[in-house]
C-alpha cells in the first residue's frame, strides 16, 4: 500500500516535467491512489503496453493514420466492451484508468486519456482537447483535423460534426467556437480530471478524498488561491485545525482584501 505522502510525492515527479514528457496513464493512476491507496500501477502499465503491441501488430507499419486509428478502437474500446457511463455518471468509479479497464465503463475524459495513452505508445499521436462538457481527443498532424469520441463508442468525428455535438450538448445555449477543438497541454487534461473528481467528492461529503485531490490539483497550480483556500475549509471541516490554520493563512496572504476575506479571519479566531 502507497501511503498519501508517497502517492502525492510521485505525482509531482509525475507533472513537474516538460509537459511533453508526462505520462498520462501513469498520472491517471496516481490520481486513482485517492481512492485506491493499494494500487499498482506496473501491471496496468503494462496492460497498456500490450494493447499498444497489438495495435501495431493489426495495423501493420506502414498503415497510414486512419486504419491504425481503427485498430487503436478496436483494441481499446470495441473489442473489450468499454463504452460510457450512462448509469452512475457521477461514481467516482467512472474517472480511475484501472476501474474502466476492469469495470468496462468510463466518463469522457477517462475514455480519452485511455486512447491517448495507449495511443501514445503505438505511435499514434494524440492530444485532449479544450470541448466543453465533452472530452475529445485529436489526432495531430493530419488535415482536415479528425476527432476521437471515446465516449460515444470510437466515433471518428469532423469538424462540423463536432460543431453539432456542441450545440446537441447545450442545447442551442453554446456558441461554437474553433478553440473548443485545440489541443491542451497534458497538464490540463489532468487538470480536467482532477476537477470533475473534486465536485463528485464534494458532492458525496468525502472531504478526506475531496482534500487529496486538491493536493494534486496544487501540484499543478501550487499558489492558486482559490485551491488553498478549499483545502482550508476541508481541513476545517475535519477538524484538521494546525493544517486548517495553514491554508487559510496562506489564502489571505495571496488573496488580501477578497470579498470572503473577514469569513476567513472568522473561521481563524474560531480555530484559534
Amino acid at each position: 500500500m502507497v501511503s498519501p505522502a508517497e502517492s502525492l510525492e510521485r505525482f509531482r515527479e509525475a507533472v513537474w516535467r516538460p509537459d511533453e514528457e508526462i505520462d498520462l496513464a501513469l498520472a491517471a493512476l496516481l490520481i486513482a491512489h485517492v481512492e485506491y491507496p493499494e494500487l499498482e500501477t506496473a501491471p496496468v502499465l503494462e496492460r497498456l503496453d500490450a494493447m499498444a503491441v497489438e495495435v501495431l501488430r493489426r495495423a501493420g507499419p506502414a498503415a497510414g493514420a486512419l486504419p491504425r486509428l481503427r485498430a487503436l478502437l478496436e483494441v481499446t474500446l470495441r473489442e473489450p466492451g468499454i463504452r460510457g457511463a450512462r448509469e452512475d455518471y457521477y461514481d467516482p468509479r467512472n474517472s480511475f484508468l484501472c476501474d474502466v479497464l476492469e469495470r468496462k465503463v468510463g466518463i469522457p475524459i477517462a475514455l480519452g486519456i485511455l486512447l491517448i495513452a495507449v495511443g501514445a505508445r503505438a505511435g499514434i499521436p494524440l492530444g485532449g482537447t479544450a470541448m466543453p462538457m465533452h472530452f475529445l481527443a485529436r489526432m495531430l498532424g493530419i488535415r482536415p483535423p479528425l476527432f476521437l469520441d471515446g465516449y460515444g463508442g470510437g466515433q471518428l468525428l469532423t469538424e462540423d460534426a463536432c460543431r453539432q455535438l456542441v450545440s446537441l450538448m447545450s442545447q442551442g445555449e453554446l456558441k461554437f467556437d474553433k478553440r473548443m477543438l485545440e489541443v491542451v497541454p497534458n497538464a490540463a487534461i489532468l487538470e480536467r480530471m482532477l476537477t470533475n473528481l473534486r465536485l463528485i467528492y464534494a458532492r458525496l461529503e468525502r472531504i478526506d478524498r475531496l482534500i487529496a485531490v486538491l493536493e494534486r490539483l496544487l501540484a499543478l497550480r501550487p499558489q492558486d488561491a482559490e485551491l488553498i483556500r478549499a483545502r482550508g475549509i476541508a481541513h476545517f471541516q475535519l477538524g484538521n485545525a494546525r493544517l486548517a490554520r495553514q491554508d487559510l493563512r496562506q489564502y489571505l496572504k495571496l488573496a488580501g482584501e477578497s470579498p470572503d476575506a473577514d469569513k476567513i479571519r472568522g473561521i481563524l479566531r474560531a480555530l484559534e
